[in-house]
């Protein structure tokens, strides 16, 4: 079989180097909407992969039936189903369907992880937990298939889902306080995380049983899909879906279901840290620890780096680690994000970073090489005000960067500069998120004792949770 290359949903035309092409969607709603549904290749739908859904489809042995997409990870495809047991009441849960390649060990851990903690803890707890589990044969294998509650969108939309609301921001920030005290629950009971971003955290939703299919599709909105052709017949049918489904879209969910409240969920990564030994997960760049990337460690302090990260985004909807964005895994852009943000490393992983001097001034003490001295000095003053000016006239790019400098060199200078964006010319700016200073100050002071080099000396998740930010 050749290799197939990954197809995105933007495609409109066969190209005859791929096996497969997708026809075009009837409607589109955003842009870039290819990365909402998973990828078409060989190492996604094949041997070993995602197993193929449809909608409509029954799943152990016709006890769920298939009505909505709810995500897609990198092992595994979510379902909103219909539980089809009681036929005079409608109940509905998410199957979880992994790819058969999966590690049974990983498989297993997210199961005992959650088995662990609904043992431990009493009453409506905010984590996602199994309800039960199934295994599913199919053309691509055996597929360990886990069931859960239905909850909300991620927190990554939180932003979007809630800009109706009049106090948006300052639900987005409550809610970021409640992941903060349910990390707090995880630690006190064992557990590391060991993959925390806004993906693996849910907004609470009101319970949809007791209604129909036609009336959850008005509440969540109805599943657009998108037909996949085969080009050519050496690859087998049966391993590919005749069509993809496009997940619940967040801003169509109708605002009087969402509830305030957030759910941490997929426990793949998870261990008992206090049982185990330390080790590595398989978190991305963008929310790793440095001391996973320097010395192949994790643990609770990993977590809350990896919760100021979220934090940042959450809030202001983009990443405080940008190069961690790169298609390819590259630790040296990762590292020099953490250098131009948090300063030097300490010297024990500065020493092990063999291209600081491709970037740094060796007799500087760690300076940006291509930083110039005098506009670097003066920045801070030139800076003063501009926050505020920009707040009712926004103005030329030019004017917020004074003196040409090209990366905020501080987590609240970053903060500042990601309330605004700019246009497509890089010219005009126009405010994307309002925050007053207070604000800033106070986020500023939170990530600060969150993202430091030295794991001890981050805060615990439980002070993170009593810190004034959120009230504000």
């Amino acid at each position: 079989m050749p290799t197939l290359v990954a197809v995105n949903a933007a495609t409109t035309a066969a190209d005859e180097n791929l096996n497969l092409k997708l026809n075009p969607r009837p409607r589109a709603r955003f842009f870039g909407e290819a990365e909402y549904v998973e990828k078409i290749c060989r190492y996604r739908y094949g041997r070993g992969g995602y197993h193929p859904v449809h909608l409509a489809d029954t799943l152990d042995q016709g006890r769920y039936r298939v009505i909505h997409k709810l995500g897609h990870g990198g092992f595994s495809t979510v379902w909103l189903c219909l539980n089809t047991e009681d036929a005079r009441r409608p109940t509905y849960v998410a199957v979880k369907v992994l790819a058969a390649e999966d590690d049974r060990e990983v498989d297993c851990r997210e199961l005992r992880i959650g088995l662990h903690l609904r043992e431990r803890l009493t009453g409506d707890q905010p984590f996602c937990l199994p309800l039960r589990e199934f295994r599913l044969e199919g053309p691509n294998g055996t597929h360990i298939c886990i069931v859960y509650p239905v909850r909300g969108p991620t927190l990554g939309s939180a932003m979007d889902v809630f800009a109706e609301r009049q106090d948006c921001a300052g639900t987005v920030r409550r809610l970021l306080g409640q992941v903060a005290t349910t990390l707090d629950i995880l630690h006190k009971n064992g557990v590391c995380h060991g993959d925390l971003r806004p993906e693996n955290v849910f907004i609470g939703l009101k319970s949809l049983d007791g209604l129909d299919v036609p009336a959850v599709y008005r509440i969540l909105g109805e599943p657009d899909t998108h037909e996949v052709t085969l080009i050519r017949s050496d690859h087998t049918a049966e391993s590919v879906p005749r069509y993809l489904v496009y997940p619940v879209h967040a801003p169509d969910i109708s605002l009087s279901y969402l509830l305030p409240q957030v759910y941490i969920a997929d426990f793949g990564e998870s261990f008992f840290y206090e049982e185990e030994s330390p080790r590595v997960t398989g978190i991305p760049r963008a929310y790793c620890a440095p001391e996973a990337v320097f010395d192949n460690i994790s643990g609770p302090a990993s977590d809350l780096w990896s919760l100021g990260c979220l934090f940042f985004e959450t809030r202001l909807g983009c990443k405080i680690i940008e190069p961690a964005d790169l298609l390819c895994r590259n630790d040296d852009e990762y590292i020099l994000s953490l250098a131009l943000i948090l300063g030097r490393l300490p010297e024990s992983w500065w020493a092990r970073w063999q291209p600081r001097h491709e970037y740094f001034r060796p007799d500087d003490d760690g300076e940006y090489k291509d930083e110039d001295k005098d506009a670097a000095a003066n920045y801070d003053e030139q800076r003063k005000g501009t926050h505020d000016r920009l707040k009712t006239q926004p103005g030329k790019l030019e004017s917020f960067m004074p003196c040409g400098l090209k990366e905020p060199r501080s987590i609240r200078e970053k903060i500042e500069v990601s309330c605004y964006s700019a246009d497509f010319e890089g010219k005009e700016l126009c405010k994307a998120q309002h925050m007053t200073a207070m604000e800033v100050s106070a986020m500023a002071d939170l990530l600060k004792q969150l993202l430091r080099y030295v794991p001890g000396e981050r805060i615990s998740a439980e002070d993170a949770a009593n810190h004034g930010w959120y009230q504000m």
